[in-house]
């Protein structure tokens, strides 16, 4: 009896594995099937997508030309441009820091570094990661070029005699100024270089392989080029939409890296995901939340990137509702990642498309794969 009795049980356990499998291969073909949808109707060369969901890397492909020109086709081990998305490991790091009581959120910036204008001693480590500082940028607004045109060093003394643009948490201002003193402060805090610092306490943590921080310039083994159907116009700095396929270059100085410059793969993104969800980055939850917290301005309301990015938290921008949260890291209008919190779901996508708004895609994806479990 006894026998029967696992035998059966075994049936049934097989029976509902077979039937997770289908549901799941189902869903997946969904995910793909759009994903492939609005490639073709945004004209997008290529994209990696990864899902992970309670742990597991659910789904994970590559589609698409890495290098148009030459028709060479996209795969797992092909590098794309991640952009902004590298903020997240500059605010991991603060946070690291932070951990080992080696700063504070609330310190304020000149107590780490002496060579500031005393105009800027009100402005917290936590204004730079929330973008409230009201620094002056170090690029001029029009061109996104560095002040001056005379490099990173003429930038920064440039900057240092402007005045300050408003109070601290008066306003959100996406600006370089901050990413460039988080990189000072984090080679100071930890006494070491900020890529060493990175490589050691995440990319080595999470044994990602293919990690890089470099300007599109320079050569890569099996990068993807960054395309787009927007030129920019010189004069006035507006993109303008055109119909022929151009190629993007851009310089990250390495007091930059903080801020963008980052190259990767989808696979090589879930391993530092899994590694920050497993804590294995910081030891304390609590730090995890205070990251993904959105800061609240002085009105007491919350400013982000725009689009359907409404708020920002230290280095993450979020989607905001009554009723949830979603953490979204993106990169230069090519990238993105999706953190679902309660539905313990990330979902990666990459492209070598600017302005393909990937957000938006991953919107829908969201919907079509978590369905219900999002209501």
């Amino acid at each position: 009896m006894k026998k029967y009795l696992i035998v059966a049980l075994s049936i049934i356990v097989l029976s509902c594995n077979k039937k997770t499998s289908n549901s799941q291969k189902t869903e997946n073909l969904k995910v793909l099937e759009y994903l492939k949808s609005e490639m073709e109707k945004q004209k997008i060369p290529a994209s990696q997508i990864a899902i992970i969901q309670n742990g597991e890397v659910v789904i994970s492909e590559t589609i698409g030309l890495a290098n148009v020109p030459f028709s060479v086709k996209a795969n797992d081990s092909t590098v794309f441009s991640i952009n902004s998305i590298g903020k997240i490991f500059t605010s991991t790091a603060i946070m690291q820091l932070a951990e080992q009581g080696k700063l504070k959120l609330s310190d304020k910036v000149y107590k780490h570094l002496t060579d500031l204008p005393e105009s800027w001693n009100s402005v917290t480590i936590k204004n730079l990661l929330s973008q409230t500082s009201g620094l002056p940028s170090i690029e001029d607004p029009v061109t996104e070029e560095l002040l001056g045109n005379r490099g990173l060093e003429k930038a920064w003394e440039l900057a240092k005699e402007l005045p300050i643009q408003f109070e601290p948490y008066e306003r959100f201002d996406y600006n370089a100024t901050n990413f460039l003193l988080l990189y000072k402060l984090i080679e100071k805090c930890s006494g070491m270089p900020y890529k060493e610092f990175v490589t050691k306490n995440q990319f080595d943590v999470a044994e990602m392989e293919k990690i890089y921080f470099q300007s599109s310039y320079d050569v890569l083994e099996n990068k993807s080029p960054t395309y787009s159907y927007y030129h920019q116009n010189k004069t006035t700095g507006a993109s303008e939409e055109k119909e022929n396929l151009i190629e993007l270059n851009e310089y990250f100085p390495k007091e930059l890296t903080t801020d963008s410059g980052a190259y990767t793969t989808a696979t090589e993104m879930t391993k530092w995901i899994l590694a920050l969800l497993d804590g294995k980055f910081l030891k304390d939850k609590e730090s995890i939340a205070t990251m993904w917290e959105p800061v609240k301005l002085k009105d007491g309301t919350y400013d982000g990137l725009g689009d359907n990015l409404n708020a920002y938290a230290l280095g993450w921008p979020i989607i905001k509702s009554e009723t949830s949260r979603t953490i979204v890291p993106f990169g230069g209008g090519r990238a993105c990642i999706y953190i679902h919190p309660k539905e313990n779901t990330s979902i990666i996508l990459f492209t070598n498309l600017m302005f393909g708004y990937p957000n938006r895609i991953v919107d829908k994806i969201s919907e079509l794969y978590l369905n219900d479990k999002m209501k």
